[in-house]
């Protein structure tokens, strides 16, 4: 006998004949594709992308348009601070400083943060062109700014000019002291050219040095002469401003040496040791001495110290005249000294010691006396009458 068929079994077969069924509907229906439009962003205005931020130019502050800046108004050389308003959404500028109004030469510019901008580079006198411009950080930049422009005169139609100080215009010198001559600092100038003519308009420049100091003694003495001095400023850029006015000084080397020995119009036995004083600047001296007062005929003799004695004797009995005068290193001459006088008289006579006077000697007497200073050899004479 066949057992009946399980109430459980028959609720899975018809389960799974209805699946099989629904799955052939589907299989015979046409498919339908069905797409859907992408999602589009909306950009903000004026920007496509990050960093496309169109900028407005920038407000222009100082200097004004057309101004003329000097050494005095805009120290130290003259080129003013440029400024601007700060732009909103602007993280860096871009600023130009040009000597054409087309900006096809710029001589200066820079990209910075920061709403001033001053060119470091000392400019020469001309007339500028400046602009500036916004950006962000993608370098993305806006508009320049309208062109300003501003006229540079360091020297301010050459009356800003260094100030001399020393020596005092007309002055007398002799010699020269440290930092002799003397200006005071001039705004801008990073060196100095100093010069001394023989002339007023410096045609004929004898001396002439490059100084960063305001003061200078020169390395060269100076023949006695009337001289001009001037300085004329110097700036990083090796660039020459406006000289000073001029200054005269005349050099007068009149301190010529005073004797000291021999004294004047004595008598000497010896070649007498010949002294004066020193003179300031003196490199050696000259020494004169003649028979003649008129010094026709020197013997002429030079030293650098302040006494001398020369090795060959002077005449005996014999009148002699001397003078000394001072050479600098650039052989100028100071003045002769005063003339003196004096005579050489060796005539020093020696005492006689032995034998002594009507004394009765051997055959061989022994004779002798005081010694004579200078003397180089003795004559004894013996009379047998």
């Amino acid at each position: 006998m066949r057992q009946p068929f399980p109430h459980h079994k028959r609720v899975y077969s018809l389960q799974f004949a209805v699946a099989l069924f629904m799955m052939a509907q589907l299989l015979l229906q046409p498919i339908l594709l069905v797409t859907t439009p992408p999602v589009r962003a909306l950009a903000a205005p004026h920007q496509e992308e990050e960093g496309d931020v169109v900028l407005p130019a920038p407000v222009q502050v100082y200097p004004d348009d057309g101004i003329r800046t000097t050494g005095r108004t805009h120290p130290p050389v003259g080129v003013p601070r440029l400024s601007w308003k700060p732009v909103a959404g602007a993280t860096i500028y871009h600023v130009e400083i040009s000597n054409t109004a087309g900006f096809s030469q710029v001589i200066a510019w820079a990209k910075t943060a920061n709403t001033t901008y001053i060119t470091y580079g000392a400019l020469p006198n001309d007339t500028y062109y400046w602009r500036v411009r916004a950006g962000t950080t993608s370098t993305n930049w806006g508009e320049y700014s309208p062109v300003r422009t501003f006229t540079k005169d360091w020297t301010d139609n050459g009356t800003f000019v260094p100030q001399l100080v020393s020596p005092p215009d007309g002055s007398e010198r002799a010699a020269f002291t440290n930092d002799d001559f003397t200006w005071q600092p001039f705004q801008g100038a990073a060196r100095y050219r100093f010069e001394i003519s023989t002339d007023p308009n410096f045609s004929n420049v004898i001396y002439s040095t490059i100084t960063i100091k305001a003061g200078h003694t020169p390395t060269k003495r100076l023949a006695n002469n009337l001289y001009y001095w001037r300085v004329t400023p110097i700036d990083a850029r090796d660039r020459f401003g406006e000289s000073s006015e001029v200054w005269s000084f005349q050099f007068n080397w009149k301190n010529q040496p005073v004797l000291l020995s021999p004294e004047n119009n004595i008598d000497v036995a010896f070649i007498p040791r010949f002294s004066w004083t020193a003179v300031q600047s003196a490199s050696k001296y000259e020494l004169q001495i003649s028979t003649q007062e008129d010094f026709g005929l020197p013997t002429t003799y030079q030293t650098t110290n302040t006494e001398y004695t020369p090795e060959k004797a002077l005449s005996n009995d014999q009148d002699y005249y001397w003078r000394v005068k001072a050479i600098d290193a650039e052989k100028n001459s100071s003045p002769w000294s005063e003339v003196r006088q004096f005579r050489v008289r060796w005539n020093f006579q020696p005492t006689q010691l032995a034998p002594t006077n009507g004394v009765i000697s051997q055959s061989h007497p022994f004779f002798a006396w005081t010694p004579i200073p200078g003397a180089e050899q003795y004559q004894v004479q013996v009379d047998e009458t």
